[in-house]
């Protein structure tokens, strides 16, 4: 189990905050906001699981935004709450199984989203190059769904490589 402790020891070296800082900005620049991004850069390098008050200390941003990026985070999984007997505080880990988490969110969008586009070709009777456009994309949907399902059965196989490295990771990060 990860090291919860009631003040964190972690020291943000400029170097360390810079570190954070690019992982905000790569984030970013792929859809997730950029608090968010640093906020998992933040939970990446802390041996500790973090308060959402000391995660805004220690990244200099309101408790609000901290609030707000957490709840998204823990909607897609790549976080975890956790508490510890005795407190009623709440501490914020990086999930053991955030990689699988994400594809699995993104696999429950695949269905729901071609309905989406079955029920728009015959609702609105679009011009056959539309019609055409949108079948390109529930095509690729598709591919990129079979893709990910075979990415997901890869990491839950035990005797695979990338289980084998996923499983070294959660150890590593938790201190198992």
């Amino acid at each position: 189990m990860q090291n919860v402790k009631k003040e964190s020891t972690l020291d943000l070296t400029p170097e360390t905050y810079r570190f954070i800082e690019k992982l905000g900005l790569f984030h970013e620049k792929y859809g997730l906001p950029r608090i968010g991004g640093m906020i998992v850069g933040l939970l990446m390098i802390s041996e500790d699981a973090l308060s959402p008050e000391e995660i805004a200390r220690l990244l200099g941003v309101s408790r609000s935004s901290i609030s707000t990026n957490l709840n998204m985070l823990k909607l897609v999984g790549f976080l975890e709450s956790i508490r510890i007997p005795g407190s009623r505080k709440e501490f914020i880990r990086l999930s053991d199984d955030g990689l699988e988490n994400s594809i699995k969110v993104k696999l429950n969008s695949y269905s729901p989203f071609e309905e989406i586009l079955q029920e728009g070709i015959h609702s609105i009777k679009p011009p056959k190059k539309v019609i055409e456009r949108i079948e390109g994309l529930i095509q690729y949907l598709r591919l990129e769904k079979k893709m990910l399902t075979e990415l997901l059965d890869k990491l839950k196989c035990k005797d695979s490589k990338l289980a084998k490295i996923h499983s070294l990771l959660k150890k590593k990060r938790y201190n198992k």
